[in-house]
């Protein structure tokens, strides 16, 4: 029964003991220990917008970018999205920034034309401005040079009457030989123009080539000269020899350079300003080395002195005046004076009239000149005249018909015919409808 209690007494000390160390070591710990360190709290805002490009023409679009002023954090960020004029500009409502990134894009979409200022929000705002343009349907296209010596190259532009849309605006393009042209030239987004490469070949002569720009349905063109390259040789000079020819006679021409022409030749084309009176080969060449070439002038025969001109042309144009001359005299004439043309009334007692015969457009026969005008005019009877080239008449009432009651008017037939210092004399030339006016004169 001692022992029983003696136990039992051991063990209450020995639990109690233990109860006391861990107590302690529990106060020891408490106050040898720091809190755990915690993790400090970013909050992620909106730093900025972006659009490109900032502005469109009506139906078109562009992109935005927002920007964060951190990593989004786990989860991601969302970011509000606004247009102040949803009737310039739309955006999504918002747009989503993955966890870890900064940035993210969204589609502005152009409706009409205006301003507005897109928005973003997140924990703060900020803004940018988006300008739309009218479509406006113009086309224009210009070149850098309107001429160019063949195998050299000029600059084209298009130009757009308002932004090209959302992946730009492809303008086709075309032009002929000896120009070449691109198929199709791009206008960028939101740019209004576009250059583009004209190339051209060498060419023998001048060309005048159109270069023509489609877009949308509307159409433009431009032009450009293309020259050849300029040689070391032009022409100087046409002559003829003789100047004055009778028609069926030759004339000989002649070319003249200022250089000698280059190997293979120059050549040299021809023309004449009246081909029924004279013609000439279609172009000549002027020997390697030579300056001048010559060529024959063919003529035909002419009623009257015809004056032709002979054109030369190599890198210049050049030209000579060749006359061609009837092989007959031709007699020509025309009646005038006061009382009107082809009427002469009788004056001074029957013994003058008040018109004149005018001769000067006679014509000689080819190398000759008129020497004599021989007139002659009729009413009743003939009554003839030699002199110059003009003569007022001498009549009398001798070549009047009796007279007639009630007459107030007379037919006169006036004759022409001249004479050359060859010797050679005109057909004769008339006019049967000369009125002759006799009132108060010679009993009418």
């Amino acid at each position: 029964m001692k022992t029983e209690r003696h136990s039992t007494s051991l063990r209450m000390l020995v639990t109690g003991t233990a109860i006391l160390a861990a107590l302690s070591t529990i106060r020891c710990g408490s106050s040898n220990s720091n809190p755990p360190p915690t993790t400090p709290t970013t909050t992620v805002s909106i730093a900025g917008i972006a659009i490109n490009p900032n502005n469109a023409t009506a139906g078109g679009s562009a992109q935005g970018t927002v920007t964060l002023s951190a990593g989004a954090p786990t989860g991601g960020s969302t970011v509000q999205l606004s247009s102040s004029n949803t009737a310039v500009a739309t955006v999504p409502a918002s747009v989503a920034v993955a966890a870890g990134a900064t940035t993210a894009t969204f589609t502005v979409t152009a409706v009409g034309a205006g301003s507005a200022n897109i928005s973003a929000t997140l924990n703060g705002s900020q803004s940018a401005t988006f300008t739309v343009g009218a479509v406006v349907n113009t086309l224009v296209i210009s070149l850098s040079a309107s001429s160019v010596v063949g195998g050299n190259a000029v600059t084209g532009t298009v130009q757009l009457g308002s932004p090209a849309p959302s992946g730009g605006a492809s303008v086709t393009l075309s032009a002929a030989d000896p120009v070449t042209v691109p198929p199709t030239v791009t206008v960028p987004a939101g740019a209004t123009s576009a250059t583009f490469n004209v190339a051209t070949r060498a060419v023998g002569g001048a060309f005048t080539v159109t270069i023509n720009a489609a877009y949308n349905g509307v159409t433009a063109s431009t032009t450009l000269f293309v020259t050849p390259i300029t040689p070391t040789e032009s022409l100087t000079s046409i002559t003829l020899n003789p100047t004055s020819v009778a028609g069926g006679s030759p004339s000989t021409g002649t070319a003249t350079l200022d250089n000698a022409a280059p190997s293979g030749g120059a050549v040299v084309t021809l023309s004449s300003d009246n081909t029924g009176a004279a013609t000439v080969p279609s172009n000549i060449t002027i020997a390697a080395g030579s300056t001048t070439g010559t060529f024959t002038v063919s003529t035909s025969q002419v009623s009257s002195p015809t004056t032709v001109t002979i054109t030369g042309n190599h890198n210049a144009t050049r030209t000579a005046t060749l006359m061609v001359g009837a092989n007959v005299p031709v007699a020509r004439f025309t009646v005038s004076g006061p009382s009107g043309t082809d009427t002469c009334r009788l004056m001074n007692n029957g013994n003058s009239f008040d018109c004149q015969f005018d001769g000067t457009a006679s014509t000689p026969s080819a190398g000759a000149f008129v020497d004599q005008w021989n007139w002659g005019y009729t009413v009743a009877n003939l009554k003839q005249e030699s002199g110059g080239p003009v003569l007022t008449p001498n009549p009398n009432c001798g070549l009047l018909p009796s007279p007639t009651p009630g007459t107030t008017q007379l037919n006169m037939t006036v004759t022409l015919t001249v004479h050359d210092s060859l010797g050679r004399t005109s057909s004769t030339a008339s006019n049967a409808n000369v009125k002759v006016l006799p009132q108060g004169v010679c009993g009418f």
